[in-house]
């Protein structure tokens, strides 16, 4: 497999892919972190029960902040391979990273 990475101006490394969600597939990009122990969702792709696994976990935020989070099962694709990962929910990606014009699905990482 041999995927294109895009870079945000903090640096931070993108893969575009496609994330499953009830109404077929919502295209735009992954953040690869293999710093983070886990896979994160934003949470704007949260709202949908079928995903749902009804557990929470604790997660650290920014800032060092630890607090509650739900997880979900989601299905996505890079490079038309499937994936399927637990991912927790994370209020708002986009603010981590500082932009706001990239459509962020979630953040891959070590999990």
């Amino acid at each position: 497999m041999r995927s294109k990475i895009y870079f945000t101006n903090s640096y931070h490394s993108l893969i575009r892919g496609k994330l499953k969600v009830a109404d077929g597939y919502k295209e735009g990009f992954f953040i690869i972190d293999t710093a983070c122990t886990h896979c994160i969702i934003n949470s704007v792709h949260c709202d949908e029960k079928s995903h749902d696994l009804n557990e929470t976990c604790n997660s650290i935020t920014a800032g060092n902040v630890s607090r509650e989070s739900k997880l979900y099962e989601f299905s996505y694709i890079i490079e038309d391979d499937n994936y399927s990962n637990n991912f927790q929910e994370i209020e708002n990606l986009n603010a981590m990273i500082g932009d706001s014009s990239i459509p962020l699905l979630g953040l891959l990482g070590l999990s």
